[in-house]
């Protein structure tokens, strides 16, 4: 069978192909919000958003991508930002996780940690008003904002939680 001439299979192979990689995550945005591309944008030129393995999407709660979310991170009631992106040029570590804060109609970015190049790192989004565990000091911890988790495949996680005086982050695993 043929389309304008060219056989079937190879005038679907390029959109094929397309998809495949926008599915797989390679250069894919996974929905990511216009305003927050645009402060990305602006912030980081050439940003992408971090990679991640395909046995870890597979374990993502539903609804998650692992590579950015919406949350209220400073306790404003407004609608903030997490994302993990690489950046281009950035030496040692060059891949970021940020909280991108509402200030007036703006978004402004905030640095929750840096990290060497990698596809196992995930974050996820730990509700305010809840409690997790201090797996380094055995307590229990109380999240009164929502909070980032970053996972670094089945190994060590942390949660960051900001404060008025900058982050505090807690070993939620290891």
């Amino acid at each position: 069978m043929t389309i304008r001439g060219m056989p079937l299979c190879r005038s679907l192979a390029l959109p094929l192909a397309a998809a495949l990689v926008v599915a797989c995550g390679e250069g894919a945005e996974h929905g990511v919000p216009g305003e927050l591309r645009g402060a990305l944008d602006r912030d980081y030129p050439g940003w992408r958003l971090g990679r991640l393995d395909g046995w870890l999407t597979e374990q993502l709660p539903p609804g998650e991508n692992g590579q950015w979310m919406r949350g209220d991170f400073d306790g404003d009631g407004r609608q903030d930002y997490a994302v993990q992106v690489v950046r281009p040029g950035g030496g040692r570590t060059p891949q970021l996780v940020l909280l991108y804060l509402r200030r007036g109609t703006a978004l402004r970015p905030r640095v929750v940690v840096e990290l060497p190049r990698t596809q196992g790192t995930f974050i996820l989004r730990i509700p305010g008003g809840t409690t997790g565990e201090d797996v380094e000091a055995d307590t229990s911890v109380f999240y009164p904002v929502d909070a980032v988790a970053v996972n670094h495949g089945q190994e060590a996680s942390t949660s960051h939680i900001l404060t008025d005086t900058g982050f505090v982050e807690v070993l939620t695993g290891d």
